[in-house]
């Protein structure tokens, strides 16, 4: 059935909500059911979802979302944690592999459609890195992807308004232990739609608009709903909730190390996460009055780099704006001084989240 179905959900639970979610892309295409389906939905106060490669120990202060009452689940798309709750629209497309050429690609043209339907509605944003959606340097929204089944799923969670401080208390961001800096270096790197003035339902009929223009489908309402119910409810039961799921692991444990530099902007403290000598993640904290575009590439050039000084020494050379802050070579040499331990390590921590820009991984 060549068609669009449109679901929505209101104050979903995490392990039924990402069943559903996985039940769409493996169902995508059957002949019997819609080409694709379009999900908009928004989970119960609240829940953190990790991304699929993530160490969940590394991610979430699981005896604080514990008191708190908050879920804890895993995606089955990449990228960072995240909190979710009413005041995120949640986002899930489903459609065949064939699609398009290349996952990817599906994800980039996923993530067109999302920044089309923000154009709509006069808000001008732009993808930035792999997986973020960012108005005037700011993020606004995460995307995602993985294949199950003969099924793509595309994810993005958007942010209509969030809770800072209760984000700052659930995940092991750096930037937490910054207490004099953390909510308001977290709120210097987003935005959300009640900032903007624009409107959650005029966003999501925009969405639908858009998706249906990409692939070319018309919209139906919840068809196919009750085969993709009975699908989720055995992914909901026999992963979703399983334990083996939620604390999956990568490969190997996160570490993190901090090292403190003189620059033009006064002292920088960089607090990087890595894995074996690789960089994931970065970030640039400090008494500096604002996030400047050098230290945001300072942050982008760090992330996926080698800890190897010559080579990190190139790669920030080659960074614009980072030789105006610090000597590139000196900055890699603290870096891969601090990894080598010749001077001080933090113990394995994490790796980052999806308010700390990141990567997506498949």
């Amino acid at each position: 059935m060549r068609a669009l179905s449109l679901h929505r959900d209101h104050a979903v639970d995490a392990a039924s909500g990402l069943a559903f979610d996985e039940a769409m892309a493996q169902l995508a295409g059957l002949p019997e059911l819609p080409q694709a389906h379009l999900r908009l939905y928004d989970y119960a106060d609240h829940a953190v979802l990790v991304g699929r490669y993530q160490r969940l120990e590394d991610e979430v202060d699981l005896a604080m979302a514990i008191a708190l009452g908050v879920t804890v689940n895993r995606r089955p798309t990449g990228g960072g944690a995240i909190l979710m709750g009413a005041d995120q629209l949640g986002v899930a497309l489903a459609v065949p592999a064939g699609t398009f050429p290349t996952p990817r690609q599906g994800m980039s043209r996923f993530a067109q459609g999302v920044i089309a339907a923000l154009a709509s509605l006069g808000v001008k944003a732009e993808m930035r890195g792999k997986n973020d959606i960012e108005v005037a340097g700011k993020k606004i929204a995460g995307v995602g992807f993985c294949t199950s089944g003969d099924g793509l799923l595309f994810h993005a969670s958007i942010l209509a308004d969030l809770d800072t401080d209760l984000l700052l208390s659930l995940l092991r961001i750096p930037l937490a232990k910054l207490a004099a800096h953390g909510t308001g270096a977290v709120e210097d790197r987003i935005t959300t739609l009640a900032e903007l003035g624009a409107g959650r339902a005029e966003l999501e009929a925009a969405l639908v608009a858009s998706f249906c223009s990409q692939l070319g489908l018309g919209v139906v309402d919840g068809e196919g709903r009750d085969c993709l119910e009975r699908r989720a409810s055995v992914l909901a039961e026999q992963r979703y909730s399983s334990e083996a799921w939620l604390f999956a692991q990568g490969a190997a444990a996160a570490g993190e190390l901090a090292v403190e530099v003189r620059s033009s902007q006064g002292t920088l403290r960089i607090i990087a996460a890595t894995q074996g000598d690789v960089i994931k993640s970065a970030v640039v904290a400090g008494d500096f009055n604002e996030v400047t575009p050098e230290l945001r590439s300072l942050e982008e050039a760090l992330r996926w780099s080698v800890l190897e000084p010559g080579a990190l020494g190139r790669v920030l050379a080659a960074a614009p704006g980072v030789s105006g802050l610090a000597a590139p070579e000196e900055l890699a040499a603290a870096l891969c001084d601090a990894h080598f331990g010749r001077m001080a390590l933090a113990g394995p921590r994490r790796i980052g989240s999806c308010y700390i820009p990141e990567e997506i991984t498949l």
